[in-house]
């Protein structure tokens, strides 16, 4: 996914925070970075397997927030 794409998809979040916060997932590993084009310049990012791990347990707490109204 594009940088923009998922910036418009959260609507509110500016580019630098989204930028800063892929950056941190992709030192954790939970995302990999791909250079798509240099001219213009264009990032994907994409899920990593390890990064998958962790989809159910985000689902179960998004489920939890709901329930409580959170």
């Amino acid at each position: 996914m594009k940088v923009g794409d998922l910036v418009r998809q959260l609507g509110g979040a500016s580019k630098k925070i989204v930028t800063q916060r892929l950056r941190e997932m992709e030192n954790d590993g939970l995302v990999k970075r791909e250079v798509v084009s240099t001219r213009p310049f264009v990032v994907t990012y994409e899920t990593t397997n390890f990064g998958k791990t962790t989809l159910s347990f985000l689902e179960e707490l998004k489920q939890w927030a709901e329930e409580q109204n959170i």
